[in-house]
């Protein structure tokens, strides 16, 4: 996966004119006049640097009387105060060490400015009491500031802000209070709070009614419902919660042919560091801490790595297992862990009490068939997630969802050697320490998602390429996090205006239906609008291509949004004729659709249940990047381009890009969609925050 322009004579003029002792804007007639400071909010105590902690807003006004913000840096400080008959003057890059009133100006080029005065105290004043002031009423997609006061005014401890709603506000501290984001309608109270005292707090709180035609919605149903519904018997990790893996690295018979048997112990380390280290220990994101981040804080994913489990098993013998082998190894390893370690109870693995180990991973030491020429035709030497499918246990959970992959894809050809004591390398390491990239992907499984990727040889891109669950690059699309329970969806029924943040921290999306479902589950058609931009989990493999060939994301600054048509209908194998779900809970379902087309007898086990009824369904895809192109198809065959998203004033509806959907300009379906879209607006507000504001149009 992977003409000499006249103009350049102005240059020289001016170095011949930075020679004389003259300045640039006397030359020009334009000068600084005047400078102004203020927005002094902050008082010192003993022991602090003013340069530190300064709050000063400074302003130059010129000659030509334009005004200009100068940076802190630009400026000298001159800080004194006065003690009987003498002014003592002060270093502002040492700490405070006299209590006073202190004379505060700021000097460039022998023009001052006005003078401050600061107090440094002894010790912190906290707070009496605090107010918010401001609006009590507000529309959706509008910001309102509210204003606090404290008293004393000279208070230092700092003001927290939170809301009783995350999902209805954003909030922003601004040096005279905090500024609200209305994101969807309801009422909502929003609470300031500083400390009173070193041990206690007090607060204030501010009501607020948010007025809009639309709303977010949370999703009722997600992938471990679907797992639990299923028509096979399988299980799935919970999204949710504090959840714990069970991770035990295997040796095998003859893996001192592969690994310096005096390198395991760092491997273990290694290993543990990929699922459950920080994105220090790593260089980049541990398992961990990748789905903590995508899932903003929801899931806590940790766990135990055991000791080594020695195999009798060679690494060709293990290689020519098939799944259902695999399975074996997998029981075995986990009876022997429990055996061995009494004192750890299986239930503290299995936080969704449903009978199963949450997740079961086995790391062998052996290369991967395609890292070893001396194993490559032992497939099952692969990175893989697959279901022992037995029955649960309440009281003894036992594993059925598990995840086997060689040790070599933590590390490139820069520390596969010194890490292990040979060169097996199935990952890349240029950029960090310990690469995770192949068990984020492969976790995602453990959760319940497909691959996107097409099984037929990858001929079809239908998703793009970047995309984790598709090349193992990038953040997850937001389908897959909406089926998570990690997103909100604004699901609108008329023309609207919509704001959308960054999706990477808010997790916002537009999802356009002809018809809702009435049990908000995820399993259904329709097409998802994120605000896509390179931040976040996406930063790191649109910067550079991963094992420097696989795909890279949109080169895009400002972000863009990104169209995807999410088919995530279920169906019954038992049912006697063809019926569509989006209720996982009626049992027995399975997904109708996946992102492999059908070539030949061997894809068939990958393609849709649903071909031997009509072949045309092989062409349905779960998840289908939309592509800012009207000459694309369903069949696309080309990663994801800077192109492919929409920008400022760009238009999308069904019969202009209707070579994208197998119906036409009708979903698969066969409903209208209903609505078009404009992007509006791709800008940056006031706090640095980029978002992207699409006009909505009911047909």
């Amino acid at each position: 996966m992977k003409t000499k322009s006249k103009l350049a004579l102005i240059p020289i003029f001016i170095t011949a004119i930075s020679l004389s002792s003259c300045s640039f804007w006397d030359i020009f007639g334009t000068r600084l006049k005047s400078i102004d400071i203020s927005d002094i909010s902050k008082a010192y105590i003993l022991g602090d640097v003013f340069d530190d902690k300064n709050q000063l807003s400074i302003t130059g006004t010129y000659s030509n009387g334009e005004t200009k913000t100068l940076a802190y840096s630009e400026v000298t400080v001159n800080l004194s105060y006065q003690n009987p008959g003498e002014t003592i003057t002060v270093d502002s890059n040492k700490p405070f060490t006299v209590a006073n009133r202190y004379q505060l100006t700021v000097s460039v080029n022998n023009v001052t400015s006005n003078t401050l005065t600061i107090n440094v105290l002894e010790h912190h004043i906290y707070a009496s009491s605090i107010t918010l002031n401001g609006a009590t009423a507000m529309n959706a997609w509008s910001e309102v500031e509210l204003t606090t006061t404290v008293n004393p005014i000279n208070y230092t401890a700092p003001i927290s802000y939170r809301a009783s709603n995350s999902n209805l506000v954003e909030l922003t501290p601004t040096e005279r209070g905090v500024k609200v984001y209305g994101v969807s309608g309801g009422e909502v109270d929003i609470i300031a709070r500083i400390a009173s005292s070193e041990s206690t707090y007090i607060e204030a709180t501010h009501h607020l009614t948010i007025s809009s035609s639309i709303n977010v919605t949370t999703m009722s149903q997600n992938y471990k419902d679907y797992t639990e519904d299923n028509y096979y018997r399988i299980s799935s990790c919970p999204t949710n919660g504090d959840v714990k893996l069970l991770v035990i690295p295997v040796w095998l018979s003859d893996s001192a042919k592969y690994m310096s048997i005096y390198k395991k112990d760092e491997v273990r380390e290694d290993i543990a560091k990929a699922y459950f280290g920080s994105e220090k220990e790593t260089g980049w994101h541990s398992v961990s801490s990748f789905y903590r981040y995508e899932s903003g804080g929801l899931l806590n994913l940790s766990g135990t790595v055991s000791n080594w489990y020695s195999s009798s098993l060679s690494a060709k013998e293990v290689g020519a297992y098939n799944t259902k082998e695999t399975c074996a190894v997998i029981k075995e390893a986990t009876n022997w862990y429990f055996a061995n370690n009494p004192t750890d109870s299986r239930s503290n693995y299995d936080f969704d009490g449903d009978g199963y180990l949450d997740g079961v991973v086995l790391i062998y030491a052996a290369p991967d068939y395609s890292a070893s020429s001396y194993l490559s035709e032992y497939e099952n030497l692969w990175a893989y997630c697959f279901w022992i499918q037995e029955a649960a246990s309440i009281e003894n959970p036992v594993p059925n969802v598990f995840f086997w992959a060689s040790y070599d894809f933590m590390y490139g050809k820069e520390t596969a050697f010194v890490r292990t004591g040979n060169s097996y390398s199935n990952g890349d390491t240029s950029r960090c320490s310990i690469d995770a990239h192949t068990y984020i992907h492969e976790m995602g499984h453990v959760f319940g998602l497909d691959d996107y990727y097409d099984y037929g040889g990858y001929k079809y891109r239908p998703c793009g390429g970047f995309s984790m669950q598709d090349s193992n690059v990038g953040g997850h699309d937001p389908f897959s996090l909406l089926a998570f329970g990690w997103a909100n969806a604004y699901i609108p029924t008329s023309s609207i205006d919509i704001k959308l943040r960054n999706f990477d921290t808010s997790h916002q999306v537009i999802l356009l239906t002809p018809e809702w479902n009435s049990y908000n589950s995820p399993f259904d058609e329709y097409l998802l609008l994120e605000f896509y931009t390179n931040d976040g989990v996406n930063k790191f493999d649109t910067e550079q291509a991963y094992c420097g060939s696989y795909p890279q994301g949109p080169q895009t600054k400002a972000g863009g949004i990104r169209l995807w048509h999410v088919d995530s209908r279920l169906i019954r194998l038992n049912d006697s004729t063809v019926r569509f779900y989006n209720n996982c809970q009626v049992g027995r379902v399975t997904l109708a659709f996946t992102n492999t087309y059908y070539k030949n007898e061997s894809d068939i086990d990958y393609v849709t249940p649903l071909f031997n009824v009509d072949s045309k369904y092989a062409d349905y895809n779960l998840l289908q990047l939309i592509r800012n192109d009207h000459f694309a198809t369903y069949r696309p065959t080309g990663n994801i381009y800077t192109s492919d998203l929409f920008y400022d004033n760009d238009t999308f509806d069904m019969y202009a890009f209707s070579s994208q959907f197998v119906n036409g300009p009708y979903l698969n379906s066969g409903k209208s969609l209903g609505f078009s879209f404009k992007v509006k607006e791709i800008s940056t507000d006031s706090s640095g925050e980029k978002y992207a504001t699409i006009s909505i149009i009911k047909d």
